[in-house]
């Protein structure tokens, strides 16, 4: 079956969430950015042209392509209803783009470059961009971060409407950098049975350094990465996570010990890691960062449901020992510090206390993170426990006291005001990442020959990028080979 023949009908109910109103702006003030006048506009892979529709709504000529001629039956009929000048729709694929002219603007929208999968075809595809696009002109398009592909690994959606419903699973591939989607898609009959159909998709992940060079190569200049936009509610939730797993990979022993903190809820951001070492140095990151979610009820950022109320919560403490000790407990809530609280009760039968904010500023910044982490001794008395809790119960958010005073110090006296406070030691933290090109070269040697030569064959080259800072080691071809030829001398 060929691709989109059987979602193409289902396509616009299935993807109402995308946001295209918003693309569409933001893409335009792009256009008002550009060398010159922006009036006709190629969007590649049109797909059932909403984007088409909407960048005609606001008075450009369109021109949109896509290689599936059920998306473009689709896309035609929508555009009968247009005011404007009716946009021109071509059935090609995107490496034999072939135009009666120029445009002076061209968009390739929703990760469409990473569904070729052969690189050749992407650098074709450019070099035919470039030489449709006017002198002065723009390409706006995105794909896929690593990241979001690694995390889809293994996982299984459900897009349910009134008269259809999409089961997607996926499966990726570090060595080969694939995506897999394999999508049954039910489609309610006119009797009132259910139709299935079967259809699958492959993507390609790309990293920035080689779609920087083929832009290049095929002639364009003034080249600009933008990250995916991030949402208040993100770094909230990070923050807290980082603040956790810092007071917790403070108490570790051994300067080569790390902890890990490992949440995976049932909300939109995604998973959340944060990684700590002994002195408590922080790095992490957060799967979808973009999420957008109203504001609580009480005015607060809701990172509760943005992490979910289901899920579970995992702590992987590195002692240096042969194999890492590994917990894991249920959400409670989402919102991280009972969830942190819950962990030490359950798993390492410590009653514990955390309390964990993040103040984050109009432009999304963050003016302060922190939190505290209270743990009872063996022996403690109700009384002290008493003590605890009432400190606890009449002390403000942590938020709110890091908005007034950023002082660890007095947000624990604010905490503890019942008990004479003494603080014996102090520890300056940073984010600090430990990859380097040297690790880097270690992880693709543990590989192995074989493996090294298929990256080698179907690559040309390796560009692994860091979860955590985003920084892209990139190994040529000579350098792979030099490794595969040092394995085998070692006979692996």
């Amino acid at each position: 079956m060929e691709s989109y023949s059987a979602l193409a009908a289902s396509y616009d109910e299935l993807t109402q969430d995308v946001g295209y109103e918003k693309r569409a702006a933001f893409v335009e003030k792009l256009f008002l950015r550009s060398h010159i006048p922006v009036h006709t506009v190629l969007d590649l892979a049109c797909g059932t042209g909403t984007m088409t529709a909407l960048l005609t709504e606001r008075g450009y000529e369109l021109i949109g392509v896509d290689g599936s001629e059920d998306m473009l039956l689709e896309a035609r009929e929508k555009a009968q209803t247009l005011t404007g000048v009716p946009p021109l729709f071509l059935h090609q694929s995107m490496p034999e783009l072939d135009l009666y002219g120029t445009v002076e603007a061209a968009i390739c929208c929703l990760d469409s470059l990473n569904y070729l999968i052969d690189a050749r075809e992407v650098r074709e595809t450019f070099r035919r961009l470039h030489l449709f696009i006017a002198p002065g002109g723009s390409l706006v398009f995105d794909v896929h971060a690593l990241g979001k592909l690694e995390a889809m690994d293994g996982q299984v959606w459900l897009d349910e409407r009134e008269d259809v419903y999409c089961v997607w699973r996926t499966e990726y591939s570090r060595r080969s950098r694939l995506l897999d989607y394999y999508v049954d898609i039910f489609s309610a009959r006119a009797d009132g049975a259910w139709e299935r159909s079967f259809e699958e998709h492959h993507q390609r992940w790309y990293s920035v350094s080689e779609l920087t060079e083929w832009l290049t190569a095929a002639g364009f200049g003034e080249i600009r990465v933008q990250t995916p936009h991030t949402s208040p509610v993100a770094p909230a939730a990070l923050g807290r996570a980082l603040a956790g797993v810092s007071m917790m990979g403070n108490a570790l022993k051994g300067s080569g010990e790390s902890v890990t903190l490992q949440i995976k809820g049932d909300g939109p951001l995604g998973t959340i890691l944060a990684v700590s070492d002994a002195e408590g140095n922080v790095r992490g990151y957060v799967q979808d960062a973009s999420v957008e979610l109203p504001l609580r009820a009480d005015g607060k950022l809701d990172v509760g449901s943005a992490v979910g109320h289901g899920g579970t919560l995992t702590v992987i403490k590195d002692l240096g020992l042969k194999e890492p000790y590994v917990g894991t407990v249920d959400l409670l809530g989402g919102e991280i510090a009972e969830d942190l609280a819950a962990y030490f009760v359950e798993s390492e039968q410590i009653p514990s206390a955390c309390g964990l904010g993040v103040l984050v500023d109009r432009d999304r910044s963050v003016l302060a993170a922190g939190g505290y982490l209270i743990q009872l001794l063996p022996g403690a008395g109700e009384d002290t426990i008493a003590k605890v809790e009432g400190g606890i119960y009449a002390a403000p958010s942590v938020t709110n006291q890091l908005r007034d005073d950023p002082d660890p110090a007095n947000l624990l006296r604010t905490v503890l005001s019942d008990f004479d406070l003494e603080i014996l030691e102090t520890t300056p933290i940073e984010y600090r990442c430990y990859c380097s090109r040297e690790r880097t070269e270690r992880a693709l040697l543990s590989l192995g020959s074989k493996e090294l030569e298929d990256i080698l064959r179907e690559q040309g080259r390796a560009d692994l990028t860091c979860q955590f800072c985003d920084r892209i080691h990139s190994f040529s071809g000579e350098e792979l080979r030099r490794m595969i030829d040092e394995l085998k001398k070692i006979g692996k």
